[in-house]
This record gives C-alpha cells, sequence and structure tokens, in this order.
C-alpha cells in the first residue's frame, strides 16, 4: 500500500513495506546506511532544496498514528534495517531504551544484574536519581 508523503504529496510516496517511491522518476529509492547510527536514510527533494530522512520515520509518521506524542521509534525486532509499518511503534525514549537492553542490543554493566540495571534505568529516565 502506497501513501503520499506529508509535505511531499505528489512527488514521494512511502509503502507499508517500508520502502519509498519517487514519483519524479517512477522509481523506488535506494537508501543509504547512516555510517554512525545505522538506519537507513534517502534524501527527498522539492523547489531544489534536498533534505534527509530516517526512512523508519518516514514510515512511520505516513502509516503510525502518533496519539501520545511519543518521541521515537522503535523498530520491534531490533533490526534498524527492517522499515514495515509492523515492525515500527511510537515510543518514548525510556520505552526505547528498556527495548534496546531487553534485546540485547544495548549492554548494561555486569556490577548490577539486568533486572537491577533496567529498574535502575527506568528511575533515571523518569527522573530520580
Amino acid at each position: 500500500m502506497l501513501k503520499a508523503i506529508q509535505g511531499y504529496a505528489g512527488s514521494y510516496s512511502a509503502s507499508d513495506d517500508g520502502r519509498i517511491f519517487s514519483h519524479h522518476t517512477q522509481r523506488w529509492l535506494k537508501p543509504a546506511v547512516h555510517k554512525d547510527v545505522g538506519y537507513l536514510h534517502v534524501d527527498l527533494w522539492q523547489f531544489g532544496k534536498g533534505r534527509s530522512f530516517f526512512v523508519h520515520r518516514l514510515i512511520a509518521s505516513t502509516f503510525i498514528p502518533n496519539l501520545q506524542t511519543k518521541p521515537e521509534i522503535n523498530h520491534k525486532d531490533g533490526d534498524r534495517q527492517n522499515n514495515k509499518v509492523t515492525n515500527l511503534e511510537w515510543v518514548t525514549s525510556s520505552e526505547n531504551s528498556i527495548h534496546a537492553v531487553q534485546l540485547g542490543l544495548r549492554t548494561y554493566t555486569n556490577r548490577l544484574t539486568k533486572q537491577e540495571f533496567e529498574d535502575c534505568l527506568e528511575d533515571v529516565i523518569n527522573g530520580e536519581s
């Protein structure tokens, strides 16, 4: 399913399988991997100016309502390049951090158990010292 990307209607569309389509060239864009964070990104052009976007953010913004205005997007399976709608969800920073620890994507200190680390992380994120 294709849907127009907000602000780029008629120029670019997002697909629910995680791809971006250019109506100018009638082709799917080939995303690049951001060397620092590993997310896929594409450049969208309008009025002669290009702007880079993370693909997961374009897909989530186009297909997933963010009723609670959560600031981050989580890849449920931990794969930063799997941008299918079914793999994305809006989350808070703490929800994203806890998920990363639970999947083993973010390491924790060996002086604490995994549960102690998760509890401590949640407390810090919620403003406790």
